[in-house]
């Protein structure tokens, strides 16, 4: 049997901080609760990563100045590190089992 997983959106950085608890995340999170899934808000572990590093930071290594919705690169690498922090997360379930512990970077 697998397992099912629900994963928050990730907002826009217009402006920081980034949280936002209504609208999209808030409906994945009911949806996973109703369907018995498991939740990863992702919205709050890159705002969190977001916040250290500061809105500067965050635009000038992870977006590109024409563009504050769709990541580069690095921002990408950036996201799927924060699912994987999401996975290991997880309690009662060994999804994370399955996960690298020095991934390979793929192109």
């Amino acid at each position: 049997m697998g397992t099912s997983v629900t994963i928050g959106v990730i907002k826009r950085v217009i402006r920081m901080p980034v949280r936002t608890a209504r609208s999209h995340g808030k409906w994945a999170r009911e949806a996973a609760t109703q369907g018995g899934a498991f939740f990863i808000d992702l919205n709050e572990i890159v705002a969190r990563r977001y916040d250290a590093a500061g809105q500067a930071t965050v635009h000038a290594q992870y977006f590109t100045p024409a563009d504050h919705t769709h990541t580069n690169q690095a921002g990408a690498d950036f996201n799927a590190e924060c699912v994987v922090e999401g996975i290991r997360a997880l309690a009662d379930t060994r999804l994370a089992g399955y996960l690298l512990n020095t991934p390979a970077r793929v192109h």
